[in-house]
């Protein structure tokens, strides 16, 4: 029998196909196939770190002075007259990109409120994050962690609602939908406006934090 040269063909592929590595793993924040997989159990919020956060409730704003991603200098100082968020970003770590368009959402809600980021790296890294991200604020680059150590911030997608006085009202140690409807509710109370209702379907059910800062090693 004459030997087909579509089967000679084949084979070899067959074989190079069968030899191929295997992707490498994603983290499971990212991956679709796990969209249902409930976000707690990645990086689930202690009591300890509940505790720790709400024991800084009230506490004055601890001075600081860190390069944003628009050219500007921002210090303490300006952080007054209107509430702020501060959402501190671990720029390696993959929920912090998950949770980055809840704070998004926030910065683009048209309440007289500021949202700014905090990064743990260089302003350069910092101004990546921002572009690949598309934010829609600002982040502040503190490689040196001054801000997160200062305030126990021990995760990325911790943040803080900081009065128009400058004073601390609430750190929150991850995200949730509740949260974040209470956090609206929060700064229509501290800003004296009212809050508008936002939809917080992208948000997890449970409250959920992000990877560790390297300060709490």
């Amino acid at each position: 029998m004459a030997r087909r040269p579509w089967l000679a063909a084949i084979f070899p592929l067959t074989l190079l196909a069968g030899c191929q590595a295997p992707p490498p793993p994603i983290h499971p924040s990212l991956d679709p196939a796990n969209a249902k997989i409930d976000p707690s159990k990645i990086h689930p919020v202690t009591r300890e770190m509940s505790a720790e956060a709400e024991a800084m409730s009230a506490k004055k704003l601890p001075e600081f002075r860190l390069r944003s991603t628009d050219g500007t200098v921002v210090t303490n100082a300006d952080l007054v007259k209107i509430p702020t968020v501060l959402y501190f970003v671990n720029l390696e770590c993959p929920c912090c990109v998950d949770s980055n368009p809840l704070f998004r959402d926030l910065a683009k809600a048209g309440m007289p409120i500021r949202v700014i980021g905090v990064a743990d790296g260089p302003l350069d890294k910092a101004k990546k994050w921002v572009k690949a991200n598309e934010t829609g604020y600002p982040v502040l680059a503190d490689p040196l962690q001054t801000l997160m150590r200062a305030l126990k911030i021990r995760n990325g997608v911790y943040f803080a609602v900081i009065s128009p006085n400058g004073s601390i009202s609430k750190i929150e140690p991850g995200v949730s939908a509740d949260v974040m409807a209470q956090t609206v509710a929060r700064l229509g109370e501290i800003g004296e406006f009212s809050a508008p209702r936002l939809n917080w379907d992208k948000a997890p059910e449970r409250l959920t934090s992000g990877c560790a800062f390297s300060w709490t090693e």
